[in-house]
């Protein structure tokens, strides 16, 4: 039985593969085309082909080759969402990502990513489209300053309080203030921080004074742990 696992696994990871390479081909007849305009062009097109190609095919074999891995290393996963056509757009869409950003630690996170995807019963097919796009927009310094602002998850019930650019919540996550706010309100703007602006009333001084407070949202969390699942 460990054996037809596996066996499954490995032309699970053909077949992604080769889809991989179809998206290839789509870049291939572009710089086909562009080198017919003249002989300069033709010869930097021709460099540039022969190094894209060796270079995107690259970054699809380490994301694959992620995906496959840390699937394997687990005790199981939805085999069967992974012969989806809902999955197959989904690799399709990723392996576009991939090649535009050709940097292998976003091609290692994209395969985490995937099979992270795999591994969730419940996940929305909207969800799992969302993530793509929005992990697209994110470094790994986003994503290491998400996993710091983890203990503060945005909960109304708790009332809990958020981080700010109090000197104790700078340390803890190890950032500049200008930094802290910086990555706080782009990380807002994808969805994956709630910001909250509060305001506090000085009676000595007739002041009313605003700030801001940072939580990691629920879907922040949901990505994290996407990312965490394999």
């Amino acid at each position: 039985m460990e054996e037809e696992n596996k066996s499954s696994k490995s032309i699970i990871w053909i077949k992604a593969f080769e889809l991989g390479e179809k998206v290839q081909d789509i870049g291939l007849a572009v710089q086909t085309a562009l080198v017919t305009l003249n002989p300069i062009t033709n010869a930097i097109f021709t460099a540039f082909a022969d190094w894209n190609t060796r270079k995107s095919l690259r970054q699809l074999e380490v994301m694959i080759q992620r995906m496959s891995e840390r699937l394997m290393a687990v005790e199981s996963f939805n085999e069967g969402y992974l012969q989806s056509d809902v999955f197959k757009e989904l690799l399709f869409k990723t392996c576009h990502k991939v090649l535009a950003d050709l940097r292998e630690e976003k091609a290692k996170l994209f395969g985490d990513y995937l099979a992270g995807i795999a591994r969730q019963e419940e996940i929305s097919s909207a969800d799992s489209f969302m993530m793509l796009e929005v992990l697209d927009k994110l470094e790994l310094e986003h994503i290491a300053f998400l996993s710091k602002m983890e203990s503060r998850t945005f909960d109304p019930s708790e009332k809990e309080d958020g981080w700010t650019g109090r000197d104790r919540d700078l340390a803890q996550l190890d950032v500049m203030e200008d930094r802290f706010y910086l990555l706080s309100d782009y990380l807002s703007n994808l969805g994956l921080v709630t910001r909250l602006d509060r305001f506090d009333f000085k009676a000595d001084t007739g002041e009313l004074v605003m700030w801001r407070a940072y939580y990691l949202s629920r879907f922040g969390k949901k990505l994290l742990d996407t990312l965490r699942e394999s």
